[in-house]
């Protein structure tokens, strides 16, 4: 059997499609949002939870009358860091990525409930791009990412929580496009680099 990354079909449940400008040209990568709850890692529901705990302490301590400065700081702090939780949360979890590679250069568009970013480099400046565990775990099993490392400046981190077997294909799609080689974490494996 084929291994997938080295064909245009990405791994089963990938939530990425991808499309090509004729034979050998410029690569695009379409990645669509990996949900609120599972994009968010949780942010999603535990910010409101939050929230939650801090209208009832305030509720409570109304009920009873003696509503006082500690408690409503408390309380307002709580249902302000929930809300914030919460607004990360969808966030990032409606992330959507538009990835184009060719002989030019990278470019990576990122768009969610938040105005988009953009980032562009030409070919020449890019050393890698490589799959990589995140420094955090999400319900005790790694996370991983992509990270586009050019040659000054810091990598680009993106697309994190993604399957890694996805982001392996992602990296060696691009790095074909781009005519670097094969993408580090070659075998999906243990040589995937570790949390940075």
């Amino acid at each position: 059997m084929a291994d997938a990354r080295h064909t245009d079909a990405p791994p089963p449940g990938a939530k990425v499609r991808l499309e090509r400008a004729g034979e050998g040209g410029r690569l695009t990568l379409l990645a669509e949002p990996l949900g609120v709850v599972r994009g968010s890692f949780g942010l999603s529901i535990f910010g409101p939870l939050i929230m939650l705990v801090g209208m009832t302490i305030y509720g409570r301590v109304a009920m009873l009358g003696e509503v006082d400065a500690a408690a409503a700081v408390i309380s307002i702090a709580l249902f302000l860091i929930g809300l914030l939780m919460g607004m990360i949360g969808i966030e990032m979890g409606t992330r959507r990525y538009r990835i184009e590679a060719g002989g030019d250069g990278l470019s990576v568009h990122r768009r969610s409930g938040l105005p988009g970013r953009a980032w562009q480099w030409p070919r020449e400046s890019i050393v890698a791009i490589e799959v990589a565990q995140a420094p955090f775990n999400a319900a005790g099993r790694p996370v991983y990412r992509l990270h586009v490392i050019p040659r000054r400046g810091k990598a680009l981190k993106l697309m994190t929580g993604r399957d890694q077997r996805e982001l392996a294909w992602i990296a060696d799609r691009l790095a074909d496009a781009l005519g670097l080689g094969e993408a580090a974490a070659d075998d999906c494996g243990p040589s995937t680099k570790q949390p940075s």
